[in-house]
C-alpha cells in the first residue's frame, strides 16, 4: 500500500493542491455501502472499468470546513470521482 492512515499527502490536480490526511483505505472489494450512493454492485462495476485497485478517503480543511474526498489507484496511477488524473505523493518532515 502507498500510505498508511495517518499519513498527510499533497494532492495535486484540477483545480490545484492541497495538503491532507488520509483517513481511510479500501480495496474494490471492501467498498462499504453509504447511504444515498449508487448500490454496491453498480460501484464494484464502474470500478473494475476503471481498473481501480485502491480507493483513498482523503480528509482536508476547505473554506475552513473539514470535508473528505476519494482517490482512486489505477494503473496508470490516481484519479478523483470525475475521472481527472490527479497526483498524490507523501509529505515528509511535517507534523
Amino acid at each position: 500500500m502507498p500510505f498508511a492512515i495517518g499519513d498527510r499527502v499533497l494532492v495535486a490536480g484540477p483545480p490545484g493542491e492541497l495538503i491532507g490526511g488520509v483517513v481511510g483505505m479500501a480495496t474494490p472489494d471492501e467498498v462499504p455501502v453509504l447511504e444515498g450512493a449508487p448500490p454496491a454492485e453498480q460501484v464494484k462495476e464502474i470500478l473494475r472499468e476503471w481498473q481501480v485497485d485502491l480507493l483513498v478517503l482523503i480528509a482536508h480543511k476547505h473554506d475552513g470546513r473539514d470535508v473528505c474526498f476519494f482517490a482512486l489507484h489505477h494503473p496508470g496511477g490516481w484519479r478523483d470521482l470525475q475521472g481527472q488524473d490527479i497526483q498524490i505523493t507523501m509529505v515528509r518532515g511535517q507534523a
